[in-house]
């Protein structure tokens, strides 16, 4: 590649990788909070663990960001050196 240390494919996968972990992660946190709402479990384990849970989502939502944030750059950045490849 003329000048370019990248293949615009490696950054879009990259890109589709980010996208799905994030959906994947999201997805299992909900489905483990939605089994603790419905178990009969109440105690202060269960408590600890809810905290525990809450935090995981805390950080969940800034990893959204930024995988959100990382996909628009891949995105970007494989559409300019696809552009520049051309030239």
């Amino acid at each position: 590649m003329a000048g370019a240390n990248t293949d615009p494919k490696d950054l879009r996968r990259l890109a589709s990788e980010i996208q799905r972990a994030q959906t994947d992660i999201s997805s299992a946190i909900k489905r483990v909070r939605s089994t603790l709402n419905s178990a009969r479990w109440d105690d202060p384990v269960r408590r600890k663990f809810e905290g525990q849970l809450a935090e995981m989502e805390t950080a969940l939502k800034r990893f959204e960001s930024t995988a959100q944030e990382s996909n628009r750059y891949l995105v970007s950045k494989a559409g300019q050196l696809e552009a520049f490849l051309r030239a």
